[in-house]
């Protein structure tokens, strides 16, 4: 078995991809996350590249390989030739690094849930700068580009999760998009609201209700589930900024705080 640093032309991923008769399937999003990689100059030789059997066959690598075809841009690889059969089932079996992995490679502290509110966050602010999203979709980013918004977003996550640490990661995410326009005291009042259930005034009624949804642990997994939280959470908090009842809490965007751009 031999590895050497290769440059790769997208003629030459096309013609390795011919040898690829018995991977995989092809995850587009994985693709397309190498692809804007390449095309953002944030490709980077490693340990891990392109790999074939000894039978000439690609062993490993295929999304790499489509990245590269898809760039319109060749990069430079370590390739491995002359892989054993025997070690097919060794291949892939690391886990792959977490945005929170990666915030602490480059020094920033952090944790599972604050990343998971700025994961939110991301996902709102694409919605909002789409053409014709409505709804949060997976898309995997790059380490540069997630520390860029956990920077811009942090401050703002810190001050929502603030009283109360077990907080859901959507309920903190709708807070923090509305500290960068809404008023901030208000804001810890329906912060703190939401811990203690303490509240007086009809006007606060909103977090009330927010709380007990949350409570009763009523909405459900996966990404639509959090998206739909997180647009209910920026409901109840709009209704109690307005110091108005509220009898349903609402998963519509039109409820959604704006985010600053951020570069």
């Amino acid at each position: 078995m031999v590895t050497t640093k290769e440059f790769v032309t997208p003629e030459m991923a096309l013609e390795w991809l011919a040898h690829n008769e018995n991977n995989r399937s092809l995850r587009k999003a994985d693709v397309e996350y190498l692809k804007e990689c390449i095309l953002a100059g944030q490709w980077h030789v490693t340990h891990q590249g392109l790999a074939f059997w000894d039978d000439g066959e690609l062993a490993d690598g295929q999304h790499r390989l489509h990245a590269i075809m898809e760039a319109g841009v060749g990069v430079w690889v370590n390739v491995t030739r002359g892989m054993q059969r025997a070690a097919e089932e060794a291949i892939d079996r690391g886990i792959p690094r977490s945005n929170k992995d990666h915030l602490h490679f480059a020094g920033i502290k952090s944790d599972t849930r604050r990343v998971a509110a700025c994961v939110c966050m991301i996902n709102q602010y694409r919605v909002e700068r789409s053409e014709n999203a409505t709804r949060w979709s997976k898309r995997r980013m790059r380490p540069d580009e997630f520390a860029q918004f956990y920077a811009a977003f942090s401050e703002a996550i810190e001050f929502a999760y603030e009283s109360n640490k077990q907080l859901h990661a959507c309920v903190v995410a709708a807070i923090a998009s509305a500290w960068f326009t809404a008023n901030r005291d208000r804001l810890a009042q329906f912060r703190s609201l939401l811990a203690s259930g303490a509240a007086t005034d009809a006007g606060d009624l909103a977090a009330i209700k927010l709380r007990d949804f949350l409570l009763k642990k009523q909405y459900g997994q996966g990404e639509s589930a959090r998206n739909d939280l997180f647009l209910k959470a920026c409901s109840a908090l709009r209704a109690f900024l307005d110091s108005r009842p509220l009898r349903k809490l609402y998963a519509t965007n039109d409820h959604a705080f704006p985010l600053p751009t951020v570069r």
